[in-house]
């Protein structure tokens, strides 16, 4: 019986033996097929350089352009003017504290600056420093020619009647509501003849010295309360508002 029993024992771990040797083989053959399926990639040896700085790099990438050196003249001229249009208020400000640091211009600026203050002509709705010369000089078709800009009219308003334009929308510095209602550049008088226009910007602007000089040429007015009342009623018959989106803001 004991003998029996270890043999069938015997018999037992043999079995269990191939098993497990029959596995670890199927194991470790499949290991080996894996490795031997897998092909080592080549190293490439762009990979394994690397590269400093590009040269120019940073201009490439930069949101300035400048113009190349063969833009025509006229081109330029355009530039030039929207430019400074652009930096009129700066500029105007800017050669206020110029001649400020010049004790030789004291007793010009000190009665300019009493009357830039006390002067009511951008709220009054007389429009007496309204240049014609200045709204027709020639600089302003390459205002309007630079973006380019062209005024289109809709229907006819009979000189009669007076009117409110509202232009939106505007942005910050108003390019084309300049060109078409500051200027006679895109012939606001030959489409609406005998009609006497006048754009309207911020008070501010004519608290700024020089520049309100250079605003009140061009025929703009205040957009206040004001302003408004006296331009529909002093005006004369002919008048017409050609004013900023804002406007219905301020009346309100």
């Amino acid at each position: 019986m004991k003998e029996d029993f270890k043999d069938e024992e015997h018999d037992i771990l043999l079995l269990n033996g191939r098993r497990s040797n029959g596995r670890l083989a199927t194991v470790k053959q499949e290991t080996q097929n894996t490795r031997t399926d897998e092909k080592p990639k080549p190293v490439k040896r762009e990979e394994t350089l690397q590269a400093g700085k590009k040269a120019g790099q940073r201009w490439s990438n930069s949101a300035i352009r400048f113009a190349p050196l063969n833009v025509p003249l006229q081109r330029r001229l355009q530039t030039l003017t929207v430019l400074f249009h652009t930096l009129s208020i700066a500029l105007g400000a800017a050669a206020f504290f110029f001649l400020c640091a010049i004790p030789l211009f004291w007793p010009l600026l000190i009665p300019y600056m009493i009357y830039s203050m006390a002067s009511q002509a951008s709220v009054n709705g007389s429009m007496k420093y309204r240049s014609e010369f200045l709204r027709r000089l020639p600089i302003w078709s390459l205002f309007a020619q630079y973006f380019p800009a062209r005024l289109y009219r809709t229907v006819e308003l009979p000189p009669t009647r007076k009117y409110i334009f509202g232009y939106h929308p505007h942005g910050i510095i108003s390019m084309g509501a300049f060109v078409a209602f500051s200027t006679e550049a895109l012939g606001f008088g030959q489409l609406f003849p005998g009609i006497k226009n006048s754009l309207l910007t911020l008070d501010s602007n004519f608290r700024i010295p020089i520049y309100r000089e250079y605003a009140l040429g061009m025929g703009m007015n205040s957009v206040s309360k004001e302003s408004c009342e006296n331009l529909l009623t002093r005006g004369g018959p002919n008048n017409v508002r050609s004013c900023l989106c804002r406007l219905a803001t301020m009346i309100h």
